[in-house]
């Protein structure tokens, strides 16, 4: 109060705006994620294809390996629209994961451990689901500090497995795109695609609207 007149409402104002941008970014991020909530409600419960029985992998024919980060909508919505935009012609699904290591991580011993599982059982849902569809599937895991790193070395050993593989990874589109969502939403899928393509792999993205 003192100080105000002498430049200590340059402080106020400064403090105030950070405030509500971050109470801006916040309620961004929520209703996003509300968004993929409800994508995830619509397509959690895909019933079983009657009659479909999972053959074994095969290594030799072509084979397409998603990318996620977690089991939600955007996951499961670009793995179905995988078998739609191509169907018939990819006979295996590999998934691959990466569970990245912050500071939030590290909250005590087995932290890591904790990490590891969440990430493997949110794989293992995804080749559950492919399996219901008759596709055979499996999962490849790995847990880092850099999940574009990370994830292009899972990618380049999944090639060597599978020499007839096409990455995919989905991606958020906004229908109304504004100059701050590039900001605020990450661009992995990107960056492992660019990183892909180097090495001589194919790589698809495929969006999921939020509108």
């Amino acid at each position: 109060l003192e100080k105000f007149v002498e430049g200590g409402w340059l402080t106020v104002v400064v403090t105030t705006s950070l405030v509500a941008l971050c109470f801006l970014i916040r309620g961004h991020y929520r209703l996003v994620g509300a968004k993929l909530q409800a994508l995830f409600a619509e397509l959690g419960d895909i019933p079983e294809v009657p009659g479909m029985v999972p053959r074994t992998l095969d290594p030799a024919r072509p084979t397409a390996a998603l990318l996620v980060a977690r089991y939600g909508g955007l996951g499961i919505h670009t793995l179905l629209n995988i078998f739609r935009a191509f169907p018939g012609h990819f006979k295996n699904l590999v998934v691959v994961g990466v569970g990245v290591l912050g500071s939030g991580e590290f909250k005590g011993e087995g932290a890591v451990e904790d990490l590891k599982k969440q990430t493997e059982d949110s794989l293992q849902q995804y080749v559950a689901l492919a399996q219901k569809l008759g596709v055979p599937a499996t999962y490849r895991l790995a847990v880092g500090t850099d999940a574009v790193s990370e994830a292009t070395r899972l990618c380049l050993e999944v090639a060597k497995d599978f020499p007839n593989v096409t990455f995919f990874a989905g991606q958020i589109i906004f229908q109304r795109e504004r100059w701050y969502q590039p900001l605020l939403h990450n661009e992995t899928a990107f960056a492992i695609q660019k990183r892909l393509q180097w090495a001589g792999k194919t790589v698809a993205i495929l969006p999921a609207r939020v509108r």
